[in-house]
């Protein structure tokens, strides 16, 4: 710090910078090195948690630690790591995730998705070009909690997963481009659970959504836009094109 401060920096300064590189260090050396994060900052527990996703170091072992000794973890962003089904079972311990991010986990299955239903706090959810995941992970998102779900670019996915949604009545946002499989019929299970607003004796339904997403999906057809169709809730914006 002294030597910080006779160079025209500030001793602060210094301090944020010797704090990162302690972080970079452990993030290359966690398994060996790291037992326990009770009493560290929250600030440096998220950049930890960061680094070793973007090194693809988030194992087991690591997620077993965060979830263990981290309540405070509301935002993970794990896009395109190594993750597994098996780290999935032990990140679904981390009770105040609010929103995770798995685009392009290829590793990550209906099996690792179905832990996921323990995070009942959980408002975003990404499980976009995951090519694993199928109709089977829809049924099993239990929680009541997700207000957008970005599922794009799901092979797996059809119109028996799509019609598996009107539990999540608080779902604001969905998002569903480019899903080869996803067609007329899924559409007609969506407004059919959209139907359901008006239906005070029914329980469940998509309540809540405004935003459906279906950009570069080539077998809807504009049949299903018209007046019968998405057209008739005035409420839901749908994006279609070839985005």
């Amino acid at each position: 710090p002294v030597d910080a401060a006779r160079q025209g920096g500030t001793p602060f300064g210094s301090m944020i910078s010797l704090r990162l590189l302690c972080v970079q260090t452990i993030s290359r050396h966690f398994a060996s090195c790291v037992r326990s994060l009770v009493g560290v900052p929250s600030e440096l527990c998220h950049k930890l948690a960061s680094l070793l996703v973007q090194m693809g170091r988030m194992s087991v072992f690591s997620i077993s630690i965060f979830s263990r000794d981290t309540f405070f973890i509301q935002h993970l962003d794990m896009s395109k790591s190594p993750v597994t089904d098996s780290g999935l079972s032990h990140l679904s311990g981390i009770g105040t995730l609010v929103s995770l991010n798995l685009f392009a986990c290829t590793n990550v299955s209906d099996e690792g998705v179905a832990q996921l239903a323990r995070l009942t706090r959980l408002k975003h959810l990404d499980l976009s070009r995951c090519p694993k995941v199928g109709d089977d992970s829809i049924s099993r998102l239990t929680m009541d909690t997700l207000e957008e779900l970005h599922l794009c670019a799901l092979p797996r996915l059809t119109e028996a997963g799509v019609a598996r949604l009107g539990c999540h009545t608080r779902l604001q946002t969905l998002a569903l481009s480019h899903c080869e499989r996803i067609d007329d019929h899924a559409i007609i299970a969506l407004t059919r659970r959209l139907r359901l607003v008006s239906d005070k004796e029914q329980k469940g339904g998509l309540l809540s959504l405004a935003d459906l997403r279906v950009n570069g999906c080539r077998n809807i057809t504009d049949r299903v836009l018209g007046r019968d169709g998405i057209v008739a809730f005035p409420a839901l914006h749908v994006s279609k094109g070839r985005l």
